[in-house]
């Protein structure tokens, strides 16, 4: 299992961005991300945002990728 540390700042700016990027699936990667790094666990996150767990598992290995 990949773990990644957030910054307060970068917390912060993933929660902005979920709430207010232009483009809707980066509103929803950014919430998945946002949600992940307040500690929420896989399961929970894809029924906050009602996606399936291999596309939240897509989003977090892309989201460590670019790290």
């Amino acid at each position: 299992m990949i773990r990644i540390e957030f910054t307060e700042e970068e917390i912060k700016e993933l929660h902005r961005e979920h709430l207010y990027n232009s483009h809707p699936l980066v509103r929803k990667r950014c919430e998945v991300v946002y949600l992940k790094a307040l500690g929420y666990p896989h399961q929970e996150i894809g029924h906050i945002v009602r996606i399936s767990q291999p596309t939240l598992r897509g989003y977090s290995n892309e989201e460590y990728a670019d790290q």
